[in-house]
Order: C-alpha cells, then sequence, then structure tokens
C-alpha cells in the first residue's frame, strides 16, 4: 500500500551547486511509466551545511516522458549556491 494513489517510484537526483540563481537538470528514473504522471518534488540541503538557502522548484511542462524529467531550481533568496542539494521525488499516476 502507498500514500499516493498510484505510486510508481521515487528517488534522488544530486543538484550540485550554481554560481547563479537558477538551475536546470534533467531527472531520469528510467521506469517507462504510461498515463499522466502527478510528479510530486522537494529540495533536501546538504547534509551537515546550516546554510539557510531557500529552494523552489518547476517541472518543465513538456518535458516529462516515459522515462524522465526537466525541473528548474531556482533560489529566490540569493544569487547562488555553494552546497551541495539533492532533488527527492515521488511519481504517481492517475
Amino acid at each position: 500500500d502507498s500514500l499516493i494513489t498510484g505510486f510508481v517510484t521515487m528517488g534522488e537526483q544530486a543538484i550540485g551547486s550554481n554560481g547563479t540563481d537558477k538551475k536546470t537538470i534533467t531527472v531520469t528514473h528510467n521506469k517507462n511509466i504510461t498515463g499522466t504522471q502527478n510528479i510530486k518534488l522537494t529540495v533536501k540541503g546538504e547534509s551537515n551545511q546550516s546554510a539557510p538557502d531557500v529552494f523552489v522548484t518547476s517541472i518543465i511542462g513538456n518535458s516529462i516522458t516515459a522515462n524522465s524529467f526537466q525541473v528548474v531550481i531556482y533560489r529566490p533568496d540569493g544569487t547562488n549556491w555553494g552546497q551541495n542539494p539533492v532533488l527527492m521525488y515521488a511519481i504517481s499516476v492517475e
């Protein structure tokens, strides 16, 4: 049983540091998902870091395929980041 209806997969993708306020990454999960995907995202800060960075995520809608999607990560409270945060995701289907 899953708390997410039609649960398919979950995982993590390294984002890495960045010299600007925005970065685009591609997440590849290789699950060959069919149907309309509901993708939930959150960013986890680097372990053992006390940086108060804030991150906002947005999925590029036309980038969603059966095996991957692209995400824009934006830092609204600064112009860059030195830590190595991780994107955490969960995918379900309708």
